[in-house]
């Protein structure tokens, strides 16, 4: 499953509430001319219903990007991409979300990456902030199944914790969850969805040594 997923733009579409798209797309058929006759909008003056509908594109465009982004966020959508850090992207034709004679691992993004560090380009399936830097992104939605179990998991590691538990290092919460729950929460999960849950400020700030790597 690490390869799989659609590129942003046509996970946007997948995912995103079908109304919302349906009104967007019709009204984006007008764009470029409400654009242009807004534009010529002398200051001052009523907003004719041409910018109405206008400002209601850019209402709808703002509210489907931003659910879709906080689902990126919440854990619900999963993005997978290549790190710029430890993956050579060479300038060669892309395909929606590939590149050509990438090298390295996809790695999945912890989905508090998505709150505030990284910016997605939909267009180019790329993400970057805080000196990171993804490409050939690809977007799936996390299971029910997997949810459920995934929820159970971060309940029941909530409650060791305030019954004392504290982890070393990631690591040591990795070998917890397998101990109870085996192969079925991956390793990439327990980093991207289920530490960033449970974890405390605190244990990374006092020295701890880096967590494992990411799938």
């Amino acid at each position: 499953m690490k390869g799989s997923g659609f590129h942003p733009s046509d996970a946007l579409d997948k995912f995103s509430d079908t109304g919302l798209l349906e009104e967007l797309k019709r009204l984006q058929s007008e764009g470029d001319v409400l654009e242009l006759m807004l534009r010529l909008r002398k200051p001052g003056q009523l907003i004719s219903p041409v910018g109405e509908r206008m400002c209601r594109y850019v209402e709808l465009q703002k509210q489907v990007l931003d659910t879709f982004e906080a689902a990126l966020a919440a854990g619900d959508l999963i993005a997978t991409g290549y790190d710029s850090r430890s993956a050579s992207m060479p300038n060669a034709r892309r395909k929606k979300g590939s590149y050509a004679g990438a090298i390295g691992r996809r790695t999945t993004i912890p989905c508090e990456m998505w709150r505030g560090t990284l910016e997605l380009d939909y267009e180019k399936g790329t993400a970057s902030g805080g000196g990171f830097e993804f490409g050939a992104l690809l977007i799936r939605s996390r299971s029910r199944r997997n949810k459920v179990l995934e929820n159970a998991c971060i309940a029941w590691l909530k409650q060791e914790i305030a019954n004392g538990y504290t982890p070393r290092v990631k690591v040591d919460m990795m070998e917890k969850v397998r101990s109870v729950y085996g192969e079925r929460i991956s390793e990439s999960t327990i980093n991207s969805y289920i530490w960033p849950q449970v974890a405390k400020k605190k244990w990374t700030k006092e020295g701890r040594r880096k967590s494992i790597r990411i799938d």
